[in-house]
């Protein structure tokens, strides 16, 4: 199961998540099985994130904030986020703001793994459109 528990969930919101234990077994799980590409100490570092996380979505994060009708405006602070730190505090504000229900490894990895590519992605969910095509389309 990839959501961490209810009690581990509080106890995140209250500790670092080097001394939570529950984040510690859930980052174990993800880093030898689920998500190998993700070292521990980096699944450690989003588990406050993901602890926002009450129901898992199959849908693309992008889309999620699409179809909750999240603002342009929010969607465009995340993308102009300069680190992965950056993108996971605003990745926490609009996980609150869809309802807490997101694809826990989609917004780890995004975190994680924050650069043109994650922007891209999320940008093609929310926007529909795929930005390196406007190069394309341009010269017709």
């Amino acid at each position: 199961m990839t959501l961490l528990d209810q009690k581990t969930r509080a106890q995140l919101r209250r500790y670092d998540p080097s001394e939570v234990s529950g984040a510690h077994v859930w980052a174990r799980n993800m880093a030898g099985g689920v998500i190998t590409e993700c070292s521990f100490d980096a699944l450690l570092k989003v588990s406050p994130i993901v602890a926002l996380i009450r129901e898992e979505s199959n849908q693309p994060f992008g889309l999620l904030l699409k179809k909750s009708l999240v603002s342009e405006q929010r969607v465009r602070r995340l993308l102009a986020a300069s680190s992965g730190e950056d993108a996971g505090k605003q990745a926490g504000k609009l996980i609150r703001q869809i309802g807490c229900r997101a694809n826990v490894l989609e917004v780890a990895r995004i975190i994680i793994f924050w650069g043109e590519k994650q922007k891209r992605k999320i940008a093609m969910d929310y926007f529909g459109y795929n930005p390196d095509e406007d190069d394309e389309r341009g010269d017709e």
